[in-house]
């Protein structure tokens, strides 16, 4: 429901919802991990089994809710974690920020900062978790013949706050949020070769058709990372990222090279940070005069490419046209927020 936010009551669930103990997720990804060796172990016996072949393996974890089984739980509850990053005072009137911190009202339903620290011990464990059953995974895809000629790239959807600024979640153009992992070996990739050039998930399907010399179509946009990984770094490479979904007033639109990274807002004003000497995004130079000529470059790059405005406007008709269909604002609130996406065949939980 946007522009006009309500809270997302929900939120609560996140930190009531975290500390050792199993759920559906964790039994889910186990299983997902042991049907992809399966998968291995029959193709292994098969007549074609040197034939290409695409396997997508995605687990769950380390996705809210935040409760992990024990033992890896126990790997870091003993742990001295770094301090919380704080929220930047400075943007506390930010329009934009000001809907999204009402709006998504995780954080003050913790008690305190043992409690955020629990929730963090949590998440560090269903990571590790993850790590583990792709080493299963591995290990199957090595056992049964295929370690010597398959390409692999391990990524992630999406980042996670884990309390920083005061935000949980995904949703926001902070690296906490926005940067992922992204793992690529093969035998034409040099291994533990750091590669600087910026890449995102739109590079995946190019890298993908690249494996099996099909053509990329002319409109598909990326490019192979496999591609990228032989080449010197170019950190002058931009790439994109927008939101309109929950906590939003207006679409968010982020452009990130390996020096800066430059956040629009529609409607609202930008920010704009030093990704070199500023990693940690705390000083936002957007209103610094100095800033002004750079920050024009990359807005004018944006609107080169696509119109926030429209976009943005675009997203909030088509989401009004949903809630009309299903009833109306008060209606779609009366059903509730989803707390947890189910599993296939489990039960959804409405708050």
């Amino acid at each position: 429901i946007r522009p006009d936010l309500p809270e997302r009551t929900q939120s609560r669930k996140y930190s009531e919802l975290v500390g050792p103990g199993e759920t559906e997720y964790t039994a889910y990804d186990r299983n997902i991990a042991e049907k992809a060796c399966n998968w291995f172990k029959d193709r292994s016996r098969k007549i074609h089994n040197g034939n290409p072949f695409v396997l997508f393996v995605s687990f769950i974890a380390p996705h809210f809710p935040l409760i992990v089984p024990e033992n890896y739980f126990n790997l870091y509850k003993n742990e001295l974690l770094p301090p919380i990053k704080k929220s930047n005072p400075e943007l506390s009137n930010h329009p934009w920020w000001k809907a999204f911190n009402n709006c998504y009202t995780f954080d003050r339903y913790f008690k305190d900062d043992e409690h955020r620290n629990l929730a963090r011990v949590s998440y560090l464990g269903l990571c590790t978790l993850v790590d583990d059953l792709i080493g299963v995974v591995l290990k199957s895809l090595r056992d049964n013949g295929f370690g010597d000629n398959t390409d692999i790239i391990f990524l992630s959807d999406h980042g996670e706050n884990l309390g920083a600024r005061g935000l949980w979640g995904k949703s926001v153009m902070y690296e906490e949020s926005i940067a992922i992992p992204m793992i690529l070996s093969g035998n034409s990739v040099t291994p533990n070769k750091l590669i600087k050039t910026p890449v995102s998930l739109i590079d995946v399907f190019p890298t993908i058709l690249d494996r099996y010399e099909l053509d990329v179509p002319s409109e598909a946009q990326g490019r192979s990372l496999f591609e990228v990984a032989n080449d010197s770094d170019d950190e002058k490479r931009l790439v994109l990222s927008e939101y309109h979904g929950a906590g939003s007033i207006s679409g968010a639109f982020m452009l990130r090279d390996g020096h800066y990274k430059y956040i629009h807002y529609v409607n609202c004003e930008p920010e704009f940070y030093d990704m070199v000497d500023d990693p940690e995004e705390l000083n936002n130079l957007a209103g610094k005069q100095e800033y002004q000529a750079m920050m024009k470059n990359y807005e004018n790059y944006l609107f080169e490419r696509l119109d926030p405005e429209i976009i943005s406007s675009e997203a909030l008709v088509d989401q009004a046209e949903l809630i009309r269909r299903h009833g109306g604002v008060d209606s779609v609130m009366e059903k509730g927020g989803l707390s947890g996406t189910p599993v296939p065949g489990g039960s959804s939980t409405r708050v």
